[in-house]
């Protein structure tokens, strides 16, 4: 499978790399659209985003869509051909916030297309992906891949105007 990789600083290869094992909750993830985001320019102008350095290869890209190509055995949510979203974060399920339900502020989240952590999680930026079912939202219809995999920006987008409160009338940068 192909794969758009950083080596390094303005080090960016076209590589061939094996397709990952799908585990029981897999699903194997046809890539047809991504999004490039700015931490993606910072590792590829500067090999770091803040702390977060690359000390791998890495393969970028957290904001994708794509359609589900296979499933793990106990995959019941999707199913192959199923247009998805796909949420970068996977979290660990153990720490406080995960055992509460808020898997979206989890302490140890490991985060597609990252050196946030070593090794490092690998992107979406290739031919297929395998994640997690619990990453996975279906998208009914005919909603282009390009529309799909903004999913992930206008989430934080939409919860940065959660948290600031109402804004009708006010000036915001």
């Amino acid at each position: 499978m192909r794969a758009c990789v950083i080596h390094g600083v303005e080090d960016l290869r076209l590589e061939e790399r094996p397709s990952e094992a799908l585990g029981e909750h897999g699903v194997r993830v046809r890539v047809r659209a991504g999004g490039i985001c700015g931490s993606d320019l910072h590792y590829y102008y500067e090999g770091r985003v803040g702390n977060f350095v690359i000390k791998e290869p890495l393969i970028p890209g957290h904001e994708f869509s794509g359609e589900v190509a296979e499933v793990g055995p106990a995959v019941r949510r999707v199913k192959p051909g199923d247009r998805i979203a796909v949420n970068p974060g996977r979290s660990c399920g153990h720490c406080e916030f995960c055992r509460r339900g808020e898997i979206n502020l989890c302490a140890n989240v490991f985060f597609m297309g990252s050196a946030s952590k070593f090794p490092h999680m690998q992107g979406g930026f290739r031919e297929s992906v395998a994640v997690e079912e619990s990453q996975c939202t279906p998208v009914a219809g005919k909603v282009p891949f390009t529309t799909i995999a903004f999913a992930e920006p206008l989430s934080v987008a939409l919860h940065a105007i959660k948290l600031a409160g109402p804004l009708i009338g006010k000036r915001v940068l």
